[in-house]
């Protein structure tokens, strides 16, 4: 009792404290708290410990008075004893800060059951029974506890497999060594072993069966069922009275009957019905119902329980019945851990359903070896499968636009045969007009069967795509609309500037020849000198911004005539590799190559203070490859800054970089210590005429 109450005054303080902090909470407030007040606060907390102390006095009678009856005479040896039973099922409903209540109103009762029940027994007997009893109570609490946790919740098989240990043998066994060792001590008991014995079995069943009856009902789990369905409480019930009259047919026959043996084994099946379908706390209650049957026939000196010697019909009788219930208990276990899983794996679907729902996502998984699909509702909704529909992935195939089907039949089938993680796949369901844009993710392993496993998920991408394809749109536009007007500059050049710029020439020409004086003429002749040269640029820079013979000579025609006229201009020695296919590209694509020419000698010129440049145009299987390569001093750094940082901020490498994006192509720049590499590398597709498109 010393060690139950330093675990108790803890608590007592804290919720001394607790309320005292309340209550100074509450008058500050509200002011003063009033007599009338503080007696109502006072009489709510009164009733419910009343209560509590009333029904344990009460049940711990009714327990006290089933074991007490339930002896053999003349040693008073108890076939079952509840009343310890009775105790841990109370400690462990009600709160530690209370137990005192229970024990407050057990100790009297004791007595009271001692003094009409046991007359003339010695009151330091009394005292050792009833300070056994809950010491052996309170040491079982706490160490179960201690094992499974302060809730203890008998819905579990390891939790059920730690209580029979600690609570039916482990604490039984050493607390009952003491008490026993006190009574040898003092003569109450003169064979210690017999008496452990006949304390040992007469506490493991009850121990196993009452504690959880009373823990799941309190917390309102008797049937194993977490809905508030009456439907498991009428089965309880039916299989009560089934399981009473057959066990009470069964164990009522008489012990030279030579069918007996297999009436025995009639309330086996309401047992295996209630481990099944009513969990753990409707197997306790069909465990003690079975018990309750048997021990009736057996105290009428019926069954087979009543042939031998009181002692060795009690002994066999509790044998019989702990042997048949730690099995049944731990299938109990087993079938609410099943249910409770399956409740739980349902909850988390539908949870998931609800996310992937939300966020547009269809999930699913395909085992090889056992040739399932699941797929999630929004998954099958996005496919328009029905619930039996889509045994195997290819039944997602049928919604799949015809455009797209190859490369997603490709995708699934290299999933379901390969480990390699496979990049996301997009692609389109329904019709044309209503079109839907999904994207898949796969994921597969190989099991510990060496079957494959694939998860995958299908996430609506539509707005991105439909987004995508609007900028893609835009980026088009504007870069024909950046040709237009490089068009309508060069022609305005070419068709006004350049023609004013020969009028003028031509006008000076013809002042020239009538001037005589000489300075007046090298005036004139620098003049005209000025003139030419401004022409040439002007057709230069019209050139340059709309090549007229792009549509006339080719590409290849117009690189001969670019490429010299670059190094002709800026002293860079200049070659050129070009490809006659190319001449057979789209006019998109042509200006495409042209500009980003164009842009990247450009860029040799102005940065690279290179020497040589190499310009290289081929067309290799499907693609066209483009390379600029120059020996300048390549991207240099400079205070931790690249050099060429305003090149990639510009309208440079960005503007050559969207070109190529825009026709589904990439572009690499390779930045070295000497020299910088351009490579542009976009795919081709031949059309009618011969024409890529």
């Amino acid at each position: 009792m010393q060690s139950v109450s330093r675990l108790m005054v803890p608590n007592a303080n804290i919720l001394r404290k607790a309320y005292w902090r309340g209550r100074e909470t509450r008058r500050e407030a509200s002011g003063a708290a009033s007599p009338a007040n503080e007696n109502q606060t006072r009489l709510g907390r009164l009733v419910p410990d009343l209560l509590v102390a009333a029904g344990c006095a009460l049940g711990y009678y009714v327990s006290a008075l089933v074991g007490t009856l339930l002896s053999v005479p003349p040693s008073g040896f108890a076939i079952i004893w509840p009343a310890t039973a009775f105790l841990v099922s109370t400690f462990l409903i009600i709160a530690p800060s209370r137990w005192w209540l229970c024990v407050a109103a057990v100790i009297p009762t004791h007595f009271y059951i001692a003094a009409t029940l046991q007359p003339g027994a010695p009151i330091p007997v009394v005292v050792t029974q009833i300070g056994g009893n809950l010491i052996l109570a309170l040491a079982t609490v706490v160490a179960v506890q201690k094992a499974v946790g302060a809730r203890v919740r008998f819905d579990s098989f390891s939790t059920l497999v730690t209580f029979i240990l600690v609570a039916g043998l482990g604490v039984p066994a050493v607390v009952n060594s003491l008490i026993l060792a006190v009574h040898l001590s003092t003569g109450w008991t003169h064979d210690f072993w017999l008496a452990w014995r006949q304390w040992m079995i007469a506490g493991i069943f009850p121990t196993i069966t009452i504690p959880p009856v009373l823990v799941l009902a309190a917390n309102g789990r008797l049937t194993g069922q977490p809905s508030a369905s009456p439907s498991p409480r009428l089965e309880l019930l039916l299989l009560i009275a089934l399981l009473f009259a057959f066990s009470f047919e069964a164990f009522g026959a008489a012990a030279n009957t030579t069918s007996w043996p297999a009436l025995f084994l009639a309330p086996f099946p309401f047992l295996i019905w209630a481990a099944v379908r009513l969990g753990v706390g409707g197997t306790s209650v069909s465990l003690l119902v079975l018990a309750s049957a048997t021990i009736v026939q057996a105290l009428w000196h019926h069954g087979p329980f009543a042939l031998q010697s009181p002692a060795r019909d009690v002994i066999s009788l509790q044998a019989f019945l702990v042997t048949i219930s730690i099995p049944l208990i731990l299938l109990a276990a087993l079938m609410d851990e099943r249910r409770w899983t399956a409740a739980l794996l349902r909850l988390s679907e539908a949870r998931m359903n609800v996310v992937a729902s939300a966020t547009d996502t269809g999930l699913w998984q395909w085992d090889s070896g056992t040739k399932s699909l699941w797929a999630s509702d929004h998954c099958r909704e996005m496919f328009g499968l029905g619930a039996g529909d889509g045994q195997t992935p290819m039944s997602f195939l049928a919604s799949v636009h015809p455009l797209d089907r190859q490369r997603f039949e490709a995708a699934i089938k290299l999933a379901l045969s390969s480990t390699e993680q496979l990049p996301a796949q997009d692609f389109r369901i329904g019709n044309e007009s209503e079109a839907r844009w999904l994207q898949l993710q796969v994921h597969s392993e190989l099991g510990s069967d060496n079957k494959m496993q694939v998860s995958g998920v299908f996430r609506d991408v539509t707005e991105r795509v439909l987004a995508h394809l609007e900028a893609e749109e835009l980026r088009r536009r504007l870069a024909n609309l950046k040709e237009d007007e490089r068009r309508r500059i060069a022609e305005e050049l070419h068709d006004s500037t350049a023609q004013h710029l020969v009028a003028a020439k031509l006008n000076l020409s013809s002042l020239k020849t009538r001037v005589r004086a000489p300075e007046t003429r090298g005036i004139l002749a620098l003049g005209l000198k000025s003139l030419h040269e401004a022409l040439m640029e002007v057709r230069t820079f019209s050139y340059l911004l709309h090549p007229p013979q792009l549509g006339r000579i080719g590409l290849s025609g117009v690189l001969r005539q670019y490429v010299p006229g670059f190094a002709s201009r800026t002293g860079v020695t200049a070659s050129l590799r070009v490809n006659p296919l190319a001449d057979l590209l789209s006019a998109e694509q042509q200006h495409a190559i042209l500009r980003i020419t164009q842009e990247s000698l450009s860029n040799v010129h102005r940065h690279a203070r290179a020497s040589n440049v190499t310009v290289a145009v081929r067309c290799i299987s499907d693609v066209v490859h483009l390379v600029v390569s120059d020996d300048g001093k390549g991207i240099q750094f400079n205070n931790g800054r690249e050099l060429g940082e305003r090149l990639r901020l510009g309208v440079g490498l960005p503007g050559m970089a969207a070109r190529v994006q825009q026709l589904g192509g990439r572009m690499d720049v390779d930045r070295r210590v000497r020299g910088t590499t351009v490579h542009v590398a976009i795919p081709l597709a031949y059309g009618s005429g011969g024409q890529v498109r």
